[in-house]
């Protein structure tokens, strides 16, 4: 398998799509007055696409802070008319925008390295989470 990519960004380890199983169809019931149940469907746009990565083993996806901070920029700026093209491991593509709900759309926490806790400093982070909105 190969590693993720987004917009101009490859990210390496296993990144697990958790939301991938969704429906697009929305729907609500209510009764009549009669008693009769009264339906409405819908099916709704923006599908959420949320990767995460484990802290720990060997499959980490593990980046320098400024790919995190360049790619959060990045997800910041995607709009659905200027959308970032997502490439998963599988090999499937689509054009995402970052999803700011639910913590925003990406979330990463520092690697520490036994010397860089000495330091106060990590270079590299673990991304450990991406919420995104196909559009």
């Amino acid at each position: 398998m190969s590693d993720t990519v987004l917009g101009p960004y490859v990210l390496p380890g296993v990144l697990h799509w958790i939301d991938e199983i969704w429906s697009p169809v929305v729907a609500t019931e209510t009764l009549s007055l009669t008693g009769a149940p009264l339906i409405q469907r819908s099916t709704r746009s923006g599908r959420p696409i949320t990767l995460t990565g484990q802290y720990g083993g060997e499959d980490l996806c593990l980046v320098p802070r400024a790919t995190v901070l360049a790619l959060a920029a990045a997800l910041d700026a995607a709009t659905p008319e200027t959308p970032l093209r997502l490439r998963l491991r599988d090999g499937r593509e689509c054009w995402v925008i970052g999803r700011h709900i639910d913590g925003g759309p990406i979330e990463a926490e520092p690697w520490w390295y036994a010397e860089l806790v000495q330091r106060g400093d990590a270079a590299d982070y673990v991304i450990t989470a991406l919420r995104l909105t196909e559009v």
